[in-house]
């Protein structure tokens, strides 16, 4: 047991002289095979690869590989229509008729006004 400030008492010499000793010598008896800088880009890399197989076996992002099936993990500066094209929701009549009612059909021809109809062309 350590009582601290208790000088003299014999147990608590001995634990004192361990911390002591510790303190004063140049010795780190410590060792990390990979710096902190090597373990956060290891885990990075493995986020992504868990991500990149997870977004490979999805059903539910059909659109945006319709759009490009190639993952780039380099950021780029945000855009809302990208957004609303990314995400299906937006001025699209598809999306507009299931919010206000309206006419899913495009106006020129009679598909629906999806955004995948927009990018591809009408008629495609």
């Amino acid at each position: 047991m350590w009582i601290k400030g208790h000088q003299g008492h014999c147990a608590n010499e001995r634990p004192n002289e361990l911390v002591k000793s510790e303190l004063l010598s140049n010795v780190i008896d410590t060792y990390c095979k990979n710096s902190i800088f090597q373990i956060r880009n290891e885990d990075e890399s493995r986020i992504k690869e868990e991500w990149l197989h997870r977004w490979d076996n999805a059903q539910k992002v059909s659109r945006t590989k319709n759009i490009s099936d190639k993952v780039d993990f380099n950021r780029i500066k945000g855009d809302f229509f990208i957004g609303q094209i990314f995400t299906g929701h937006g001025i699209f009549r598809a999306q507009q008729a299931t919010l206000f009612g309206k006419n899913s059909k495009c106006q020129w021809e009679k598909t629906v006004g999806t955004a995948e109809h927009l990018i591809r062309g009408w008629g495609n």
